[in-house]
């Protein structure tokens, strides 16, 4: 019949082996058997149960025997398989019994399902051997059975979670790779592929750096090192990855450590990769959006900024213009005298024309109207490069070297109008500061806010008045860093508003002046697009400083 030796508890199933094959057992079962291995058997926590081989009926059935299959030791010893259990289940165990004494051997059944008296299933994992006689042919016939029902249903359940798991990881959107410590794929998910384009056959066992996957393995594999060292979690935006159609699509990418099985399996790290090529298309669009509604906010103010260098110009031309007429009818009035030597009409002529234009004031005043209309020009042409600058978008989207001064400067021509009627802008900019990785068409858009912000504070801290503050722009290089600062002297953000004065939508000013998404936008851009930190110091009545620090090497921040 069947049985199972532990694969769980293999002392057991040596023991029971020994036991059963033992000289006593094989010259005295059962009427001379030793009471002592009489014991051991009947107390073993796995089935023990013989047979002789000519008549296959039972010898030994222990304890855990009869507890295991539902049958007392009376019932048992003596029969067969056919007079204890079903018809089909005693002719499966005798072609088990035919098949370890055909071949002499010992026989190992890892599954085998058994009918309880109660009608319920219960598996058993067996291991079956012959004992033989003195003249070598099998007179006996050993099985051990261990009931493996709870430890298959546990077996069952790890794998239907591991199927559960293993489909789980093929439909859902995130990629995910899992490396080892040698860099090796381990482990390449269905959304990988379809964002990648490279089938998992083509990576899994390869190093990252031969697996075709074209992304910046300079910025991804320190990390990987790191976490796999440290077990830190470490976060990666706006990853450029190059498909093999050439398409082009951005990633935020995750490396956490993966959890450990405890056997001794080597370390490994997962990436966790989510694309963001839309989300991203649609912040570019947005941020450009917002940049244009900004431009279309100052327009007014834009087109005062140009208007009075156009008046200015205008007036001038129309000096010239009349200086010239006046000028040529001195100049004919000269000609007509050099005609007619020694002719005093003509002279007088010449001397009456020159005091009636007033020639002196002329010769002053012409070359101070050309002067004042080149600077009109070269006013009207810093406007127009200005909103040219700040509203031309990013391109792609990539990261550049960035300069601040320049943005900086591009920013206030743009914003000129916002603050000149209520503060003096002072720029105190560091002439060598570095340039900085980023996106020069959102971090305008930073300053604007900030500028304008500034303004509007100064503008109702001094209202009613005919004081005027003062805005002062500041840039500096740290070490490995570049800080701005915004100062005004505006009335200040009350305390109970700095708790909250990056949330989105959230507003101090009047319905109508403020949406609430400025400073909101500025943490985005400056913190998740550029790794770096914006912070700010205020004091009610006297002002408020918003401090910018930007990386000046492209940093990877930790979760």
């Amino acid at each position: 019949m069947g049985g199972h030796g532990s694969a769980g508890t293999p002392s057991h199933r040596t023991a029971s082996r020994d036991l059963v094959m033992s000289p006593q057992v094989v010259s005295g079962r059962p009427d001379g058997a030793d009471a002592f291995l009489d014991a051991i058997i009947d107390h073993l926590p796995v089935a023990v149960y013989c047979k002789d081989a000519i008549e296959r009926r039972f010898r030994v059935w222990n304890r855990a025997a009869e507890q295991l299959y539902g049958r007392s030791r009376a019932d048992v010893l003596g029969h067969t398989d056919e007079d204890i259990f079903p018809a089909l289940q005693a002719a499966a165990f005798r072609a088990k019994d035919d098949a370890v004494l055909a071949g002499q051997v010992h026989g190992d059944v890892p599954e085998e399902p058994v009918t309880a008296p109660d009608g319920s299933t219960v598996w058993l994992h067996t291991y079956k051997a012959t004992i033989p006689a003195k003249n070598g042919n099998p007179m006996m016939i050993v099985g051990i059975s261990e009931d493996i029902t709870g430890r298959r249903r546990t077996d069952m359940r790890v794998r239907a979670a591991r199927t559960e798991a293993e489909n789980l990881l093929s439909v859902i959107s995130t990629i995910l790779i899992q490396v080892d410590d040698q860099d090796r794929v381990q482990r390449y998910n269905a959304a990988a592929e379809r964002l990648f384009g490279i089938q998992a056959s083509a990576v899994i066992g390869r190093r990252l750096e031969e697996s075709g996957l074209r992304l910046d393995w300079g910025d991804i594999l320190p990390l990987i090192i790191t976490t796999l060292a440290d077990q830190t979690t470490h976060e990666l935006h706006d990853l450029r990855c190059t498909r093999p159609d050439g398409a082009e699509v951005f990633l935020d990418l995750y490396i956490i450590a993966a959890p450990t099985s405890g056997d001794g399996g080597r370390s490994s790290v997962l990436l966790l990769g989510h694309d963001v090529t839309r989300r991203r298309e649609q912040e570019v669009q947005r941020a450009q959006g917002q940049k244009l509604e900004s431009i279309g906010q100052l327009a007014a103010g834009i087109a005062h900024e140009i208007n009075t260098p156009i008046q200015f110009i205008g007036d001038n031309l129309r000096f010239l213009a009349d200086a010239f007429r006046d000028l040529a009818r001195h100049r004919d009035a000269v000609a007509t005298c050099l005609a007619s030597p020694g002719d005093g009409v003509a002279a007088e002529a010449v001397q009456r024309i020159a005091e009636d234009i007033d020639l002196e004031f002329l010769h002053e005043e012409i070359p101070k109207a050309i002067d004042q209309s080149l600077e009109g020009v070269n006013r009207v042409a810093d406007i127009v490069r200005a909103m040219k600058a700040f509203s031309h978008p990013d391109g792609d989207g990539g990261v550049r070297q960035v300069d601040l001064n320049a943005a900086l400067r591009t920013t206030c021509t743009v914003a000129r109008n916002e603050y000149k009627y209520v503060a003096d802008l002072d720029l105190d900019l560091d002439p060598v500061l570095p340039t900085v990785p980023g996106h020069e068409g959102e971090l305008n858009q930073v300053f604007l806010n900030l500028l304008v912000n500034a303004a509007h504070a100064i503008g109702s801290a001094h209202q009613g008045s005919e004081r005027r503050g003062t805005i002062r722009i500041t840039s500096r290089s740290l070490d490995d860093a570049v800080e701005l600062r915004f100062a005004d002297t505006g009335q200040g953000i009350k305390t109970e508003h700095r708790a909250r004065i990056f949330t989105p939508f959230f507003t101090t000013k009047p319905v109508g002046k403020g949406t609430g998404q400025g400073l909101a936008l500025c943490h985005s851009i400056i913190v998740r697009k550029h790794g770096g930190g914006i912070t700010f110091d205020s004091e009610v009545g006297k002002g408020t400083t918003f401090i910018i620090r930007l990386p000046t090497q492209r940093l990877v921040q930790p979760a």
